[in-house]
């Protein structure tokens, strides 16, 4: 039943702008068709300033048009050339970066005075709406990464209003942005956002975890996220965990006096998607897609590596890790667990998805990969290499010594993937869902035997029938996508009403 129509939401989704949609990108785009399935006018603010566009000759519908192309098309190429104080080293290397060199100096006050001459209000006067009315043959609905704008109805261009936010979430006072735009139902948000509403519309903030401030804290860093989180705190509140949301509580507690006790926990549905593999009425397709798929990876595999021992990656023969590499996801761990086994010998392969940075903690890694011939860094896949390789694989591995949820986790449960992860309380969260306990064991992130112990399990190597196990995962992953779905859209629906009433 759809219990949000004529309800009109605008998302604030920074992350949907940048060039690659990992992480936040996967529960947002989940947001996203929970709310259109359910009925509801789905708005999303771009920082793209349409006005830079001059087409005065054109009618409103025929501008519309125009503009939403180079708003999808901003989309697309993604900017990550924001200021990004959500990732500590980064953000230091910048920001005090700013105050070694004169240029960059200039360059930060410039933005700060551009800022006050715009004013710390987004209103009707300064953003633009653009209707997204046509989408009949659209060439940006037909790319992955889009494919979610089936869903939007069209967009508010707020010039800019990413850095700003960003730019000014680490100053002690005046560090927070009011909306002042009309016509909208609530403001949504899929992460803590410094901005506050300045008329009677409300505000639903998301907040995945409190890993800047748990996890190599740095000085800029943690004012940036404190600063948002108490924003956050004044606000309707979303966690995607019991975890957050009581670290949450635990932190603020009692040190704001008007705080707002809506708080709700909404599990985010699965991540993986099949499309026509869903079907298993032809197992040829089925493998014949898997092939594919694992040609591709292959491909690019070798091109990574110069190595002629390299093990051929086959459906069935490796391991998986796939998140960002860094060093809170405690990928040497695993590798190192895996050179202590038997398994590259045996013809076991271990796979890394994820970008290697340039720190060193990539660094370490890409030598370590470098010489095991049996461990494969794919970088970034697509979202249908990343589900061939799910399909494919005996199991995936989650050492991470910090979570917020655990999308990968969540993943391999829904196909019934044996999975291993370390025991922070998120896992254990998951790990309490359904039936997940028969496939998510859960192990110290530090204890190196256990999961050495993983690639000496024969078990999980023997003959098995590739197909009837693929058909197997793949019904099963049908039957929980559907229920966290359904489950999702259903809570989301009910708090969305239940706000709009009070």
């Amino acid at each position: 039943m759809n219990n949000l129509i004529n309800k009109k939401v605008l998302l604030f989704a920074p992350e949907l702008e940048k060039k690659e949609h990992r992480g936040i990108a996967v529960y947002t785009k989940s947001l996203i068709n929970g709310l259109f399935k359910s009925g509801a006018e789905v708005w999303l603010v771009t920082s793209l300033n349409t006005k830079n566009l001059i087409i005065d000759k054109f009618n409103k519908s025929s501008m519309d048009y125009i503009y939403t192309s180079e708003i999808l098309q901003s989309f697309y190429l993604g900017n990550d050339n924001n200021l990004d104080y959500n990732n500590g080293n980064l953000l230091s290397r910048k920001l005090l970066g700013f105050f070694k060199g004169r240029d960059k100096f200039i360059i930060f006050f410039l933005n700060i005075i551009k800022l006050l001459k715009q004013g710390f209000t987004y209103n009707q006067r300064n953003t633009s709406q653009i209707n997204f009315y046509y989408k009949n043959d659209n060439p940006y609905l037909k790319l992955e990464k889009l494919k979610f704008m089936e869903n939007i109805s069209g967009f508010i261009s707020a010039p800019n209003i990413g850095s700003n936010l960003k730019l000014i979430s680490i100053l002690p006072i005046l560090n927070k942005i009011k909306i002042d735009i009309y016509g909208f139902d609530f403001f949504i948000t899929s992460e803590p956002l410094n901005i506050i509403s300045k008329n009677k519309t409300s505000i639903l903030q998301t907040i995945h975890d409190l890993i800047p401030l748990e996890f190599s804290p740095e000085i800029l860093n943690v004012k940036s996220f404190y600063n948002k989180i108490k924003i956050c705190n004044k606000s309707n509140k979303l966690f995607i965990s019991e975890t957050t949301k009581n670290k949450f509580n635990y932190l603020l507690k009692n040190k704001f006096s008007n705080k707002i006790d809506n708080e709700n926990v909404l599990i985010q549905p699965p991540s993986l998607i099949f499309e026509k593999s869903l079907s298993v009425d032809n197992n040829a397709n089925i493998l014949n897609t898997i092939a594919l798929e694992n040609k591709k990876i292959n491909k690019r595999i070798k091109k990574n590596k110069k190595t002629k021992l390299m093990n051929t990656l086959k459906p069935f023969n490796y391991f998986l890790f796939n998140s960002s590499i860094d060093e809170r996801k405690n990928v040497h761990l695993l590798i190192e667990s895996y050179i202590n086994s038997d398994a590259q010998r045996s013809g076991i392969n271990l796979v890394i998805t994820g970008k290697l940075k340039n720190d060193a903690y990539s660094i370490k890694i890409k030598d370590l990969i470098k010489n095991n011939y049996g461990i494969h860094s794919t970088g970034f896949v697509n979202e249908s290499q990343k589900s061939a390789l799910y399909l494919n694989s005996i199991g995936l591995l989650s050492p991470s010594i910090i979570e917020g949820f655990g999308i990968p986790v969540l993943d391999a449960c829904c196909l019934g993937l044996n999975c291993f992860a370390s025991d922070c309380s998120s896992h254990r969260e998951i790990q309490n869902l359904f039936d997940f306990k028969k496939f998510l064991n859960i192990y110290p992130p530090n204890a190196l035997t256990n999961w050495s112990d993983i690639f000496y399990n024969y078990e999980y190597f023997k003959d098995i029938n590739k197909t009837k196990s693929i058909e197997k995962r793949l019904l099963r992953y049908k039957y929980y996508r559907k229920i966290l779905e359904d489950n999702f859209k259903l809570k989301l629906t009910t708090l969305i009403n239940k706000l709009s009433t009070n």
